[in-house]
């Protein structure tokens, strides 16, 4: 069986996920070889740092009354200390962090703080940006999604129209094997798709290779699909863009998002056509196993960081 009858979505888009790398690169290219040029790193409440607060307000615009800001915060600014008491910044010999748009790195989660002041801790001789993927979806939420909300939404929303996740193969002898790796994997994901916790409808499924006008989804799972996304707020949607482009499933990032699926799960469901082509032709060392690693530092990454974002302000988890 070729592998095209299921790969629909990794070279759709190119041009929309070569944007959303840009904050990604320009990391890596200010940093990547560099050797360690700091000896400390610590944590800040931005209250007592100056000029931080200034940052956060950029970050959180008018979504403090659930405008189409940042952070969902359920508090007022009367009392600025108090709306940001839980804000926090990282300190790199005592000077601030910046994003590579200069911009102050500004953290709503004491958690997540703690996990991207590690990742610059962790560096040795030399700064390997690949190895900071929290700091690198920091670094995203700020200077891309913050300015970009119905921009990356529509970016995100564009995998359902040729989902991975709704190609399945015939049950003709040679798609068998990869036909019940489908069923055992997606099987989950698309039944939460369907109940009322999920979106409530069927999704259009295509049995073999699909046609070139996409997927014909019902209009109410897609508007459904689109409403979720609006209630995200841009800590929760960089998270999901992250998830949909790791998985190449915006059905997938849906169901991780709302805690339908574990990381494993995820992992396991975004890898079918990779995992199956291994088991028929083995893994290459340096190649596969690489790949593997990284997929899963990329979903468990960002399922953590929407957990210690929610939980900062009393949300669910992330399984």
């Amino acid at each position: 069986m070729s592998s095209h009858t299921i790969n629909h979505t990794s070279k759709r888009y190119v041009n929309d996920n070569a944007r959303v790398a840009e904050v990604r690169e320009a990391a890596h290219a200010k940093l990547q070889g560099r050797k360690r040029f700091y000896d400390t790193v610590t944590i800040a409440n931005i209250n007592d740092v100056e000029g931080m607060k200034e940052d956060a307000r950029v970050v959180v615009s008018s979504g403090v009354d659930g405008g189409e800001g940042g952070l969902k915060l359920g508090k007022g600014l009367e009392e600025e200390d108090e709306v940001y008491e839980d804000w926090y910044t990282i300190l790199l010999d005592g000077r601030k962090l910046r994003t590579p748009a200069k911009r102050g790195l500004v953290i709503p989660s004491r958690k997540l703080a703690e996990a991207v002041r590690n990742e610059w801790d962790y560096q040795v001789d030399y700064v390997e940006p690949s190895s900071m993927p929290l700091t690198s979806l920091c670094y995203t939420a700020i200077d891309q999604v913050a300015g970009e909300k119905e921009w990356t939404r529509g970016n995100v929303i564009r995998y359902l129209r040729n989902d991975t996740l709704c190609y399945w193969v015939g049950m003709e002898d040679e798609g068998r094997v990869i036909r019940r790796m489908q069923e055992d994997r997606w099987g989950k994901v698309i039944e939460w798709v369907k109940s009322e916790d999920g979106l409530g409808e069927d999704p259009y499924i295509e049995t073999g290779i699909g046609g070139r006008g996409g997927l014909k989804h019902p209009e109410e799972l897609v508007l459904k699909a689109e409403n979720m996304l609006k209630d995200m707020d841009l800590w929760e949607l960089t998270a999901m863009q992250s998830l949909t482009m790791e998985t190449k499933s915006c059905l997938l990032g849906l169901a991780c998002m709302s805690t339908a699926v574990t990381v494993e799960e995820a992992c396991k469901a975004g890898r079918v056509e990779e995992d199956f082509n291994i088991e028929q032709w083995g893994l290459v060392e340096g190649g596969h196993d690489f790949d593997i690693l990284n997929n899963r530092i990329g979903v468990r990454a960002a399922c953590m960081f929407v957990e210690w974002i929610r939980e900062g302000r009393g949300g669910g988890e992330v399984k």
